[in-house]
């Protein structure tokens, strides 16, 4: 995602008020400007055209990311006024094109778009749990991307040491992150992946499990969507990839692979899925799937070299990556996408990328 996408407006902020609606507004204007209309023109394809393979993959990236923000929509608490309001047209201009205009006729984009149109029709329309969009509580220096001026393989001794460093913003572990331009860090604590567990921990690649999963018995429908989940599935379009710490529990009774105590940073991960995933109790949560990236873009430092404190050398570590890496096709396929984090609001390796307008709430 570039810097001028995630480039929110002045924030108007009310604790009566169910969404930040002026940075909402300018956000599904630059969505207007930056996916739909390229599907509508193929302005995309101008200069692929003697490259038919990179412009349908183009189209299908753009529709992946349209239909993620039209199922984010279905669930966003907002008034009518926000389709129909003159000034506030482009949202409803935009689910016009998306069901009128042929570019999207062979897409589920459609359908999505339909379906909004009739739920806003309504004088009101809302999730049952609100959801305000703007940053997750936590300290402003955390609601940066990329690494943020951290290393892999660093520790702290305790989650205050974290946020001082610009790691991870809460004071408490879990998620961090905007439900607009995706999440900003992630925690695994010792003890939370295995048997029974919301989350499996492999190291190079995650399963995470979100809020209620544990306790939800519902068999039929997910939980309410959160601030936090609406900012994992951002990360999915965005392909903006995510910090992730793991830390030591006293009430852990196996260390796992996080360090036997304090907090360690290990690297960027992307968020490439999302699928429902069942508890013991049969009860349904959303379980996303996370993979490290290249060893470019964690400064050289491969997940076992983070376990063990020490950088290993450029070889060692290409071998250790190379051996793992093999052994999943999926994480083995995710190196050749490295190129697509090029363009986004900071090259890797460098610090923190800033969502210029955003505001932490601490």
């Amino acid at each position: 995602m570039s810097a001028h996408e995630a480039n929110y407006a002045d924030h108007e902020r009310s604790l009566r008020s169910v969404i930040d609606e002026k940075s909402f507004i300018q956000y599904l204007k630059q969505e207007h400007n930056h996916v739909v209309v390229p599907l509508q023109t193929r302005s995309f394809a101008a200069g692929l055209a003697g490259n038919p393979g990179k412009a349908n993959e183009t189209a299908s990236a753009l529709l992946a990311r349209l239909r993620a923000l039209l199922d984010m929509l279905k669930d966003a608490p907002m008034t009518s006024d926000l389709c129909n309001n003159v000034e506030k047209v482009t949202f409803g201009k935009t689910l016009d094109i998306i069901c009128t205009d042929a570019a999207f006729n062979d897409s589920a984009c459609k359908e999505a778009a339909q379906e909004l149109k009739n739920r806003y029709a309504q004088p009101f329309f809302g999730a049952r749990d609100t959801v305000t969009v703007g940053p997750s509580k936590g300290t402003a220096k955390c609601a940066k991307y990329w690494h943020n001026g951290l290393t892999p393989g660093q520790t702290w001794p305790k989650s205050d040491a974290v946020r001082e460093a610009g790691g991870h913003g809460p004071p408490q572990g879990g998620i961090y992150g905007h439900p607009l331009s995706g999440a900003f860090s992630i925690t695994l604590k010792n003890g939370e992946s295995g048997p029974g567990s919301l989350n499996r921990d492999e190291g190079i690649k995650l399963l995470y499990g979100t809020r209620g999963g544990a306790s939800e018995e519902d068999k039929k429908t997910l939980p309410a969507p959160s601030r936090e989940t609406y900012s994992l599935r951002a990360s999915i379009r965005t392909k903006v990839p995510v910090r992730v710490f793991r830390f030591a529990s006293e009430s852990a009774k196996q260390v796992g692979l996080g360090p036997a105590t304090g907090w360690r940073y290990d690297g960027l991960y992307k968020i490439t899925g999302v699928q429902e995933a069942v508890n013991e109790k049969h009860g349904k949560f959303e379980q996303f799937t996370l993979e490290r990236l290249s060893l470019r873009d964690n400064k050289g430092w491969s997940f076992d070299d983070c376990c063990s404190g020490t950088k290993s050398s450029d070889e060692e570590a290409r071998k250790q990556t190379k051996e793992r890496l093999e052994t999943d096709e999926e994480v083995a396929a995710a190196k050749a996408e490295r190129t697509l984090f090029e363009d986004l609001n900071e090259q890797p390796g460098s610090g923190g990328g800033n969502v210029p307008g955003e505001v932490a709430e601490d």
